[in-house]
């Protein structure tokens, strides 16, 4: 309840304040230490969207603040364990920091190096299970599982189907022999050709599956499917060389010493 008020208050105080005295209007406060709008904004790095982004962020302040302080009282703040695991980590992120920087990629990789990949390494595109590309509807009420399964099954095109698909945010996704709740495994991957599965309950909700597409086991994922994959994959390559190159200059730009006889090989 006081941090409703303190909310209130500040939304309030926007009416006869400037920006500036705004954003110094506590939101919050743990002893000496005070939680301000501009604070939020400074750590969330965007713009706050609504008053439940500033009373989720006060109450979390609250709580770090409240452990924070009391590990200050117990000194722990001086355990040298906890200092070293510090360092470490600080380390750890002004190298991987400046690797992000150093390693600048200017990388093209047009549809012909994607084309050449995929021929080159067909045999890694192989399906190694049978795979189905689906529409997959969870709804609680089974009134409206059965409402999607006649929209289905009617064949309705166009608009409706549209609205249908916005209406549940449902896209085509492709799922996997043997990592579906069983009994949709099942019926989706039998020899039955029905395109519309459903509903089939399972933890608290209806399930309702169209089938569009079934692949094989052994069959080889298309160019189109593999596209993305191929990209990052071309993309990761052009990284590895790129960090390469950084860590070769910097050796050589370097004195560098390992004892042989203390290191195994």
């Amino acid at each position: 309840m006081k941090l409703l008020f303190l909310l209130n208050l500040f939304l309030f105080s926007s009416a006869c304040s400037t920006k500036k005295d705004f954003d110094s209007v506590p939101v919050a406060r743990v002893n000496d230490k005070f939680l301000t709008l501009s604070d939020i904004e400074k750590e969330l790095n965007v713009g706050i969207a609504s008053n439940d982004d500033v009373a989720k962020f006060a109450h979390g302040w609250v709580e770090e603040q409240l452990l924070y302080q009391a590990a200050l009282n117990e000194k722990l703040n001086l355990d040298k364990s906890l200092i070293k695991k510090r360092d470490i980590y600080y380390r750890k992120l002004l190298a991987n920091t400046f690797l992000s920087s150093a390693v600048t990629l200017d990388v093209s990789i047009d549809n012909d190096d994607i084309k050449k990949y995929y021929s080159k390494n067909r045999s890694s595109f192989v399906r190694k299970y049978d795979e189905a590309v689906v529409y997959h509807f969870s709804v609680e009420d089974k009134t409206d599982a059965d409402k999607i399964r006649k929209a289905l099954l009617s064949g309705s095109s166009g608009k409706k189907r549209k609205d249908l698909l916005l209406k549940h945010k449902t896209e085509p996704v492709t799922v996997k022999k043997g990592f579906l709740i069983k009994d949709l495994d099942k019926r989706i991957f039998s020899k039955n050709k029905k395109s519309v599965i459903g509903p089939v309950f399972s933890k608290s909700n209806y399930h309702v599956i169209q089938i569009i597409k079934k692949h094989k086991r052994g069959s080889v994922v298309s160019l189109d499917r593999a596209y993305d994959e191929i990209y990052n994959r071309l993309l990761q390559n052009e990284k590895k060389i790129a960090l390469s190159s950084v860590m070769d200059s910097l050796r050589n730009s370097s004195t560098i010493y390992i004892n042989k006889e203390m290191v195994l090989k």
